[in-house]
């Protein structure tokens, strides 16, 4: 059976990241870009209500390592010299971050916390599109685009994972060895390609104490990613949205497809959140 997102009024989404990765910009160029895309963030619209100018260490992209561990892990450390980073924020009402967007010479990304707010899909990329915009009226060549979205809630400890998502998918080993046990990891990776996109999806499996009550965690992490070039120039071209759009379609498939059937229809409109759900299946805003 077919979904629509439309369909839903409830997620378990907790992290989305959508990231570009360029050719360097020459470094006299960085600040001329960055003030055209603070005229865009600030000035023309309220994306954002604050920037910030950091140094990173200069960066060696992960090109297929995704991480369960740190889904904000952006760059690894390979030399030390410093590259000047621009940080633009959306805060909520108590200073914590809900947006952040970051712009240096080998990068650009933005980074939704669902946690603190819940964004539409289509929310974030409008501003993506709208920074895609500036960058390609600056002759920057693209050579990765990636779409990371990271998903966990946890369960009562009684509650069997597989009344939940696919154990073909997750080790749900722990349903068994859990009973005995207050702690347990186990994690399943996986490693794809079709069309040109390539997939990590890392499902993990957990027990641990939350409220000083024993309960089960299960998270799965989705990094779809390009690397060929000829394709990226797409994003750079007048289907910009079209093929956004057509990654995330694939990453909601792959989201649908690691949920079972009870799950999914407790994730519809007009169903309640199951008893034996304690944290992380959450209301979409104003649906």
């Amino acid at each position: 059976m077919r979904y629509s997102r439309t369909d839903f009024n409830k997620h378990l989404t907790n992290n989305v990241i959508i990231r570009i990765d360029y050719v360097p910009i020459p470094d006299d160029k960085v600040d001329v870009i960055n003030n055209e895309l603070a005229n865009l963030f600030l000035l023309d619209n309220d994306y954002f209500t604050d920037t910030m100018q950091t140094f990173i260490r200069n960066i060696d992209i992960q090109m297929n390592d995704s991480s369960i561990q740190d889904i904000n892990e952006f760059i690894n450390v390979k030399e030390k010299s410093k590259v000047k980073s621009y940080e633009y924020y959306k805060y909520d009402e108590n200073k914590n971050i809900e947006m952040k967007f970051v712009f240096n010479r080998q990068f650009c990304a933005i980074d939704i916390n669902q946690v603190i707010k819940y964004y539409k899909f289509e929310d974030y990329e409008e501003i993506f599109l709208k920074a895609l915009e500036v960058l390609s009226a600056n002759s920057i060549i693209i050579n990765r685009f990636e779409l990371r979205k990271f998903n966990d809630f946890f369960l009562k400890i009684d509650a069997q994972i597989d009344d939940y998502v696919k154990d073909k998918y997750f080790n749900a080993d722990c349903n068994d060895l859990l009973e005995n046990s207050d702690n347990f990891i186990a994690e399943k990776k996986y490693a794809f390609a079709k069309e040109n996109t390539n997939v990590n999806l890392i499902t993990h499996s957990s027990i641990g104490t939350m409220d000083n009550n024993l309960v089960k965690r299960i998270a799965f992490d989705i990094d779809i990613f390009l690397t060929d070039v000829k394709t990226l120039k797409d994003l750079f071209f007048d289907n910009k949205k079209e093929f956004i759009d057509k990654e995330n379609n694939l990453c909601f498939g792959l989201y649908i497809n690691l949920l079972n059937d009870r799950m999914i229809k407790m994730l519809k409109k007009d169903e309640e959140i199951d008893d034996n759900i304690v944290y992380g299946v959450e209301y979409n805003e104003n649906d």
